[in-house]
């Protein structure tokens, strides 16, 4: 764990995005001890307070009325969108005071890492050699590179997703306000406009607690290096979507007057729609200019639509592909940064409970093997494989023994017992020899049984699962209320 001098390997693994350590079986380990002691109860606490947290301001913006005076009056029926709103606000202020603790936290050890690593260097450099300025050289430069590193909160772009969120719900707090007490006529709408927008917010959200799952880290890796795609397509797309736009409305709006064209938003919507193809008026704009609009319109499909469009879907496909190929590691990784943050945030209590626990039962950590016990689908090839490497081994040893015991007898001194000698273990091997294809014999039997099994076994499941889709489906079909 971290002290706030000396980073953990496992934090310097995280910072620096080491994929293959991060796999390594001591890592691998330490995780899941970690997960087991303390980030398994935190991420679902997590999850639970979010989904709490997003389905209380759902409930507050879906239910909205369409008068600022229907929003608590009566009050005798309109009571619980007081306590929602509530409940809502408090879940609120203790997210931000989360978020304000992870700071200063993070703040606070990148400060006391940064001085410790200060000292050490410095007093590296009353050890460098004239000899070798390129040492002391090297020792600057990190003292420099010290001083441009942020702490690690900066480095999760969740964080900033939070704040964007906490904003825009503060905005809905006052726009809130501003038509309840100032009965303000447009307040209300804007009010509605923006809270919209900050659903969609929180919902995305929840993302950020579902990473510390395996079974969902990698989608949200996938999501992420998709927004970075996203906007490395958005400025190869306005490179053709804006001389495109000034040309419809220099022809089109400001001269013709085209439906759909006459204003610059709703010209800037139907070039939208001609990118994906649908629809954008095309029988107005050669009515008005058959040559101009067959140019511009061609053209801009073929460069928005066909290139750009393309070019996009090959990109995310190739991020994909990435971050599907390390799928198991992304996840990993993910479940350690979120490991990371649940265990800053451990009480001292906590802390020292874990600590004592490294060290009493995982310094070094027991753990109980038995390999007749059946862990997988494949312990019983791995206890025949284990039975007939011992066989052939105990067969090696015996061709030995006959080996060494013939070229003993080759150097005795009577040629019949020599001749006895040699005739015996001929026999021997012989004998050994029947034995070994007895053995392999025996060997592909027991293979073919298993497969038998395997084959028998796949069938079985297979009609069960077909038996259980019909009973469902007679019993979907039987039950009216279906």
């Amino acid at each position: 764990m971290s002290s706030g001098c000396a980073k953990t390997a496992m934090e310097v693994v995280i910072q620096h995005k080491q994929f293959e350590l991060i796999m390594h079986p001591v890592f691998q380990r330490l995780i899941k001890v970690k997960w087991a002691q303390f980030a398994k109860k935190g991420a679902w606490s997590q999850v639970i307070v979010s989904l709490v947290f997003v389905i209380l301001w759902t409930m507050l913006g879906v239910l909205t009325p369409n008068k600022e005076s229907e929003l608590y009056f009566p009050i005798t029926q309109k009571w619980w969108r007081v306590v929602l709103g509530v409940m809502a606000v408090l879940l609120t202020f203790n997210e931000i005071r989360r978020e304000l603790v992870e700071y200063y936290l993070s703040k606070k050890e990148h400060r006391l890492w940064i001085k410790w690593r200060e000292d050490e260097i410095q007093r590296d450099l009353q050890f460098c050699h004239p000899r070798w300025p390129g040492e002391r050289v090297y020792l600057m430069q990190e003292i420099d590179t010290l001083k441009q590193q942020e702490p690690s909160y900066f480095i999760d772009l969740w964080n900033y997703f939070d704040w964007l969120a906490y904003f825009m719900i503060s905005l809905c707090i006052i726009t809130h306000f501003l038509a309840v007490f100032r009965q303000f006529p447009m307040a209300l709408i804007v009010h509605v406009n923006i809270f919209s927008a900050t659903l969609v917010l929180l919902w995305i959200r929840m993302l950020k607690y579902a990473r510390a799952f395996t079974a969902l880290g990698p989608f949200v890796v996938m999501i992420s290096h998709v927004i970075s795609d996203t906007l490395k397509f958005v400025f190869l797309y306005f490179v053709f979507y804006i001389p495109y736009a000034a040309s419809f409305w220099m022809i089109f709006g400001q001269r013709q007057q085209v439906e759909g064209y006459s204003n610059v938003n709703d010209l800037l919507y139907s070039m939208i729609r001609m990118t994906v193809v649908d629809e954008y008026n095309y029988e107005a704009l050669t009515a008005v200019e058959p040559f101009m609009s067959k140019l511009l319109c061609g053209t801009y499909i073929a460069f928005s639509a066909i290139v750009c469009l393309n070019l996009f879907i090959a990109l995310m496909s190739d991020t994909f592909q990435r971050v599907y190929d390390n799928v198991k590691a992304n996840a990993v990784m993910q479940q350690a940064s979120t490991i990371l943050t649940l265990e800053n945030n451990l009480s001292v209590a906590r802390r020292r409970r874990f600590t004592n626990h490294i060290y009493t039962q995982c310094s070094p950590e027991e753990l109980y093997y038995d390999d007749d016990t059946d862990d997988d689908a494949d312990s019983d090839m791995k206890k025949m494989t284990h039975q007939i490497k011992g066989e052939v081994d105990q067969i090696h040893e015996l061709l030995t023994d006959s080996t060494h015991g013939h070229s003993v007898t080759k150097r005795a001194d009577s040629p019949s017992g020599y001749q006895s000698e040699l005739k015996a273990v001929r026999g021997e091997i012989k004998r050994l020899e029947q034995q070994q294809r007895a053995f392999i014999a025996q060997f592909h039997t027991h293979i073919a049984e298993v497969k038998e099994l395997i084959q028998k076994l796949a069938t079985d499941v297979t009609r069960k699962k077909q038996k259980q889709a019909q009973r469902n489906q007679t019993n979907r079909l039987a039950d009216p209320e279906c």
